[in-house]
């Protein structure tokens, strides 16, 4: 959980029981075997909700405008966003409150949406109270909840009070964040609610999840900012209960055990599941959905060898081409064998420059900061130009010694 810098700041025991007192009292189960009754919050729920709405500025407003939620999947995560998403906008004293709920498109913000509509329609006390639906949004007194698209460019001019951006890991970058975040600037005490299972590495998503962990930490100072990580650890055995238990909060009650086990079975009899099962159910960071070495296998393996990229010069090598024309990369690895038997691998990729501003903006990854770093080159236009992998092969046969380059012959 987060930690508060500000000596300042202090607790308010009241405020921080309101919205759970919202949620209890008013809002109710819609699906399964507890349809129709109290939603009753878990205790590790409740512990961060009443830090996050009772730690207070001295001016008597909330300190804490981000809440990141990161825990992994059936730990009741889309429920508790949705009694929020309620309070902020009825219960929390705003008036003309602007209540905002994102995803990655349309349809899986439905999801958090859709639960608040549901529980305002079955809830006769919410109806009485004068909140009433409608097929993108909820109203209550001046005050609404709505469902938005992800584009981004479409949300200027927002008065946020509070928005919610439901499964951060799939953004592709931080547009919608930082439009939304920039739409809450008028308001005194607003909440960005941010909730996520873990992703992919190198995503904007995963750079949020850094922070919040050096936040959490105490790493970095951010007062404003209070995380919620729930995961094991890379290196824990998946297929041990004590790493589910560790990794879900939910554990025994919207989460149950014999539905993790028969996850894992899956995972542990088809290893191409396994990755997917440590990211959803176990929140870990991994590099993609589903890895030929598992990440933390590869990263722990060794290297074998200790040298830089200048140690390389003039070693012997063998190339390795991969070409494209417009949207995918190309590749151009060098393999030098060591004396002691391992490998070192030196990769580098070209990319049209009008194909990376379009990565930029559509995948999950961070193409601006490659470029920058010098892994990727840009080439100018929407092709790639040759020229530039031409010069950079010849400069490589120049610096070490290339004894052949294998590559794809098509086309």
């Amino acid at each position: 959980m987060a930690k508060t810098h500000k000596h300042q700041s202090y607790y308010d025991a009241e405020k921080a029981e309101k919205p759970i007192k919202f949620i209890e009292n008013l809002c109710v189960h819609t699906k399964g075997e507890l349809a129709g009754k109290p939603l009753i919050l878990q205790d590790w729920v409740k512990e961060h909700i009443r830090k996050v709405y009772g730690t207070m500025t001295p001016e008597g407003y909330r300190q804490y405008k981000i809440l990141y939620i990161e825990v992994p999947r059936k730990n009741a995560k889309s429920t508790i966003v949705q009694g929020l998403g309620l309070y902020m906008m009825s219960g929390d004293g705003e008036g003309g409150s602007e209540v905002f709920v994102a995803a990655g498109d349309k349809e899986q913000a439905r999801i958090i949406f859709s639960g608040c509509k549901q529980i305002v329609d079955v809830s006769p006390k919410m109806a009485r109270a004068g909140m009433r639906t409608f097929r993108d949004s909820i109203t209550y007194k001046g005050s609404f909840l709505k469902v938005i698209s992800a584009e981004a460019y479409t949300k200027h001019g927002f008065n946020a009070h509070c928005a919610i951006i439901d499964e951060l890991h799939v953004q592709p970058n931080a547009e919608l964040y930082d439009v939304l975040s920039t739409s809450m600037g008028a308001r005194t005490q607003p909440l960005m609610i941010l909730i996520t299972t873990a992703g992919v590495r190198g995503t904007f998503a995963e750079t949020m999840h850094k922070y919040a962990k050096k936040v959490i930490n105490g790493h970095i100072v951010d007062d404003e900012f209070y995380g919620v990580i729930y995961a094991a650890d890379p290196n824990d055995d998946p297929f041990d209960e004590a790493t589910w238990i560790k990794a879900n909060p939910g554990y025994g009650v919207t989460v149950r055990k014999d539905y993790l086990k028969g996850k894992a079975v899956l995972a542990k009899n088809e290893p191409s599941f396994l990755n997917t099962f440590k990211q959803l159910h176990l929140d870990i960071w991994t590099n993609v959905a589903n890895d030929w070495i598992d990440p933390y296998t590869y990263d722990n393996s060794g290297s074998g060898w200790n040298g830089t990229i200048e140690d390389l010069l003039g070693r012997t090598c063998y190339g390795g081409l991969d070409l494209s024309s417009t949207k995918d990369l190309t590749a151009y690895s060098l393999l030098f064998p060591l004396d002691n038997g391992y490998f070192a691998v030196l990769t580098h990729f070209f990319l049209p420059e009008e194909s990376l501003q379009k990565k930029k903006r559509l995948e999950n990854s961070n193409y601006g900061v490659w470029v920058e770093q010098g892994l990727i080159t840009a080439t100018p236009g929407n092709t790639i130009d040759y020229s530039y992998l031409e010069s950079h092969i010849l400069d490589s046969k120049e610096k070490y010694n290339v004894v052949d380059i294998g590559y794809d012959g098509w086309n």
